[in-house]
């Protein structure tokens, strides 16, 4: 099994960690980071700083601090592993060496730089008791029933109540679920109403990478 890429130690987790955040930072921009998750991860590296130096004599620090200080390492690890799975694992604008640089060396094999998604979604569904309504997304043309495209992360589904929307854009509400059976609730102020749905492929990396709305899905409440 590789190495972890993240280190135990902790005066080298803090080395390691200072050196992956200020590398993207650096490279947010060249490698169309976000700048809000960016930002999030910076903040969280100061308040470990600051965790990090009160924790650094075990003589001079209680045994509350330093409890403190391994529960928010244990958080920020999580949130480094994410934000790597997420936004430099599969970022075909990332580069090896600077990364590798900065301490990514065990990141497992980086996965190929996925393709535009080109097809909408086929929707379909049927409303169910308790005025709910399950959702059914297909690939067009495709056999085997409903699945996520093998390019998207999750699939959006914009809907407008009692109410039809020319396009999906005028449908005010939208939900993001990582299912192709997502089964929605909805008031049962709406019963006998119904309701306009639209949905689409979704790449949450990249979003210019995200498909078109697929067909609209009409089903009543009950």
């Amino acid at each position: 099994m590789a190495k972890d890429y993240i280190p135990r130690g902790k005066n080298e987790f803090f080395t390691f960690q200072q050196a992956l955040v200020t590398t993207i930072t650096n490279y947010a921009a060249a490698w169309n980071l976000p700048a809000a998750d960016v930002s999030d991860l910076s903040d969280a590296s100061a308040e470990y700083a600051t965790l990090y130096t009160i924790t650094g004599n075990k003589k001079h620090c209680t045994a509350t601090q330093r409890e403190e200080h391994n529960k928010f390492r244990t958080a920020y690890e999580k949130q480094i592993r994410k934000f790597v799975n997420r936004f430099l694992r599969d970022n075909p604008d990332t580069n090896a060496a600077v990364l590798h640089s900065a301490g990514i060396r065990q990141m497992g094999k980086l996965r190929r730089s996925r393709a535009a998604i080109t097809v909408g979604v086929d929707l379909s569904g049927k409303a169910m008791e308790g005025c709910r309504v399950k959702f059914s997304c297909c690939i067009p043309h495709h056999d085997g029933g409903a699945s996520l495209h093998p390019e998207a992360d999750a699939v959006e589904i914009r809907y407008s109540l009692d109410k039809r929307p020319a396009h999906a854009e005028e449908c005010p509400h939208s939900i993001i679920i990582k299912k192709a059976h997502p089964v929605l609730e909805f008031d049962y102020a709406m019963l006998g109403k119904y309701v306009y749905a639209f949905a689409r492929w979704v790449n949450l990396s990249k979003a210019n990478h995200s498909g078109q709305y697929g067909n609209m899905f009409t089903v009543m409440l009950h």
